[in-house]
């Protein structure tokens, strides 16, 4: 048991990982392939406004015990919780994000990791459809491909103290953003706020979200359509309302209670 509680033995087990748990690069990367491969990113509780635990001890019980998913507030802060058992040296980063069409969401609207090695790693397995299987190295402008996906880390032109991380969808030669991270470490509870605020903002309540990768693509649900990539194919199917359940069932292994 970590020292705030965390089973990792059961973590380990949810994320179907087996192997070495020595602090180093191979670790990590194959810690976070296993959690994405495993564990889906999903904003159900939120469309549902049911009351959200962000303490490490109620994320545990959501998505270990009760096998659910999570948003980025909820995975990437367990995540580190199971970095920092098995000695990891983990710090947290405040982001703002592009949406798929352009928009700019606030600051800390998105949790992220880095992980101090022998260089500094980005952990983020939160950021669902448009999110890398493994960690990126934080300090290369050199583009990184994951899953058949690339992508790349260049200064904020904005602000010289934060970094824009792009990402190019297998078969596209267009980079497009996905957010803008500080590189200063933040606390924990200083993302609340932005986490209670998102939960009111309809694009977050009146649209459900499920994504979940394979090791071709990934497999997501945008509200009432279901999206299979694999490699530079896609398809997609509509969701009826009735089909809903068994679907996050099906393609996600969610019940929801």
């Amino acid at each position: 048991m970590a020292d705030d509680g965390i089973d990792v033995a059961a973590y380990l087990n949810r994320i179907a990982y087996e192997g070495s748990l020595e602090p180093n690069a191979e670790t990590l990367n194959r810690l976070h392939a296993a959690q994405r491969l495993s564990v889906p990113y999903e904003n159900l509780d939120v469309t549902l406004r049911r009351p959200m635990d962000h303490t490490p001890a109620g994320i545990f019980q959501k998505i270990v015990v009760r096998r659910r998913g999570g948003w980025c507030h909820e995975l990437n802060r367990l995540f580190a919780a199971l970095l920092a058992a098995l000695r990891f040296k983990v710090t947290y980063h405040n982001a703002k994000v592009w949406s798929p069409t352009g928009d700019l969401a606030p600051d800390f609207s998105h949790l992220v990791l880095v992980v101090q090695l022998a260089e500094r790693w980005i952990a983020d397995v939160g950021f669902g459809a448009r999110g890398p299987l493994e960690a990126l190295r934080l300090d290369t402008e050199t583009p990184q491909e994951s899953a058949g996906d690339w992508y790349r880390l260049g200064i904020d032109p904005d602000d010289d103290g934060r970094r824009v991380v792009y990402w190019r969808p297998g078969g596209s030669v267009v980079w497009s953003p996905m957010y803008s991270m500080a590189l200063a470490e933040r606390r924990l509870e200083e993302f609340d706020p932005r986490s209670a605020e998102q939960q009111t903002e309809p694009n977050w309540w009146g649209r459900r979200m499920a994504s979940v990768a394979t090791r071709e693509g990934r497999v997501s649900l945008n509200h009432d359509r279901l999206i299979v990539t694999r490699g530079t194919e896609r398809e997609e199917v509509a969701v009826g309302e009735e089909d809903i359940l068994r679907v996050l069932k099906e393609r996600f292994g969610i019940d929801l209670d």
